[in-house]
């Protein structure tokens, strides 16, 4: 009996051989689509790195090498203090040289919301605590620094409460000094948590992210965490919170705290790509600070630490 293929048939035999076809490539199809220039999910878990790649771009959050370092912090709170003056009537002398805020740098207020505060949030959303509490000590440190920025520049802050809801609850500066003393509690005791079970930790986990002075050392990080403790209880001691200052002023340097940053150490900071102080850069390229070693606010040779 002779048979004919009806154009439906046709049809659904063209269908079927697609279906055949296409199924059997699909295994071959996963990584196709994806950027090699990104890390990968499988490049995120070896060696921790999930829990350090946010890390470098916190740093330089604190500390710009780029211009953004002006408009965060020289054009800000440095002019403000008198630590840096103009040589000229800058902006129509209307600025915070004078004491006058023009409005229109947002970045002391965005650059530390935005690239600190936002990537500690994913940290903590991702579980980097439990996982990796030595890189999540640093993201703390770092949040710390930022955060005295924020609330010493603009008073009441989101620091406890950020990233809770849409419109979270503002500490007080006494509520948000608590809390920076507290998380460098947690910061110090997971360091060196970190160093006694594995001294060489630092080197495989976050030596690689970090773009600061520090070298990507546990035992500086210490230290840094220190001299932010002690900063900040010198900043309160003539408060109603003195005895909190006595407390930890004592903490920071006592015998077993791991020590202060010293002249071995230097300063924590971000350099430039090419390796520059952001500093020295407004100082000679851009000739905006001509005298700024021979400042008359200054007796000796100045430059500003990372954080301020």
């Amino acid at each position: 009996m002779k048979k004919t293929i009806t154009p439906n048939r046709y049809k659904l035999l063209i269908l079927s051989c697609l279906l055949l076809v296409s199924s059997a490539c699909t295994d071959k199809l996963d990584g196709l689509n994806e950027d090699k220039k990104y890390l990968s999910a499988d490049d995120l878990i070896q060696d921790a790195n999930e829990g350090g790649f946010l890390l470098s771009t916190m740093m330089t959050s604190v500390n710009s090498p780029t211009t953004s370092n002006q408009t965060e912090q020289n054009l800000q709170a440095e002019s403000y203090a008198n630590y840096l003056e103009a040589p000229s009537n800058f902006i129509g002398n209307v600025n915070t040289t004078t004491y006058a805020t023009r409005g229109i740098w947002a970045s002391s207020w965005t650059i530390s919301t935005n690239g600190v505060m936002n990537n500690w949030l994913q940290m903590q959303k991702r579980g980097i605590a439990t996982k990796y509490p030595d890189l999540y000590a640093i993201a703390l440190i770092i949040k710390v620094a930022a955060g005295s920025r924020l609330v010493d520049t603009f008073g009441p802050y989101p620091y406890t409460t950020y990233g809770s809801s849409a419109e979270p609850k503002f500490d007080s500066p006494q509520e948000a000094y608590a809390a920076f003393f507290k998380d460098l509690d947690e910061a110090v005791t997971s360091l060196k948590a970190a160093e006694a079970e594995n001294p060489d930790a630092d080197l495989t986990r976050f030596k690689k992210w970090d773009v600061s002075t520090l070298g990507g050392e546990y035992t500086n990080w210490i230290k840094l965490a220190n001299t932010l403790r002690l900063r900040l209880a010198i900043r309160i001691s003539a408060t109603a919170d003195a005895a909190l200052a006595k407390t930890e002023a004592e903490k920071a340097v006592v015998e077993t705290s791991g020590g202060l940053l010293t002249e071995v150490e230097g300063s924590w900071s971000v350099a430039s790509p090419d390796g520059t102080n952001g500093h020295y850069t407004m100082t000679n390229a851009w000739s905006e600070y001509p005298d700024l070693c021979s400042s008359s606010y200054l007796s000796a040779r100045f430059w500003r630490s990372a954080f301020a």
